[in-house]
């Protein structure tokens, strides 16, 4: 028997004892018995309803533990296996995919602005201000000539300028992992 049943099991006989059952013999309790009380019948069912709640975590009380990631150290294996897109991405897709990789070593991920603060010290971002004063990167004319462009998009709230990487720009950004790394954590 695994944790799981055994927890399984423990909530099984506390719910079977707040209902004044025996939960062996499956018999009725007499009224008389001190597990036949109102207030243990309620401390039975509280405990079985937390034992339920580990139980639907995996084993696990409370949430799960985070695992402390090592700092990202880019390495030829690493850089090796990360390929452009078939097709033009925004950034957060981008950012997902080489996360991805980052991810199966361990390692802290890279955050999109990694790539775009980067982008903005080349000159091929700049930010600008929206309607609702809020930042956004956006591409300089330079930024096409490695495949960063907008593309007009419908949303749930009309129209908007969605900046793409083509998968050249994608491999333009890979290639300068090393410096994109560099820069974010000396931030």
């Amino acid at each position: 028997m695994n944790d799981l049943e055994k927890l399984e099991r423990a909530k099984y006989y506390l719910i079977r004892l707040a209902e004044g059952t025996d939960p062996i013999s499956g018999q009725e309790m007499p009224e008389d018995t001190c597990l036949n009380q109102v207030r243990l019948a309620r401390c039975f069912y509280y405990v079985a309803d937390i034992l339920n709640k580990v139980i639907e975590n995996g084993g696990t009380v409370g949430r799960k533990p985070s695992v402390k990631k090592e700092e990202l150290l880019l390495h030829n294996d690493m850089l090796s296996r990360m390929q452009p897109a078939e097709q033009a991405l925004q950034i957060s897709d981008f950012t997902k995919r080489i996360n991805q990789i980052i991810e199966e070593y361990g390692m802290r991920n890279l955050p999109t602005t990694a790539f775009t603060n980067w982008l903005v010290s080349k000159e091929l971002l700049r930010e600008e201000l929206t309607r609702g004063n809020k930042r956004r990167k956006v591409p300089v004319p330079a930024a096409e000539g490695v495949g960063i462009f907008s593309e007009t998009r419908s949303g749930m709230y009309g129209e908007y300028e969605a900046v793409m990487y083509s998968p050249q720009a994608q491999q333009f950004l890979i290639d300068h992992l090393e410096q994109i790394v560099e820069m974010w954590k000396n931030k």
